[in-house]
């Protein structure tokens, strides 16, 4: 697990504003993690900081990887979509 995410201006200049103005706060702690994996954090300085496992950091890497600030969004269906099903299901 390597700790080296680059992103270029621009892309930092996203994560940024997602870690200070996104409304989840899921998000925001992602974008943090990789500003501070990009700052040059090593794995087990981003796992204290987060209170998050390393399998966790690598899933978000990863998904940062491949599609960018976007992917930090997430996805609507991990715990979002049963939490609604389960309550729409007692409603």
């Amino acid at each position: 697990m390597d700790g080296n995410v680059s992103c270029g201006p621009a892309e930092r200049k996203r994560l940024l504003g997602m870690y200070r103005k996104h409304p989840d706060p899921d998000v925001r702690r992602r974008a943090q993690m990789i500003l501070w994996l990009a700052d040059g954090w090593t794995w087990s300085q981003v796992t204290a900081g987060q209170y998050s496992s390393s399998r966790t950091i690598d899933r978000w890497v990863k998904r940062y990887e491949q599609g960018g600030a976007e992917a930090l969004l997430g996805q609507m269906g991990d715990s979002h979509l049963s939490v609604q099903r389960k309550v729409g299901s007692r409603i």
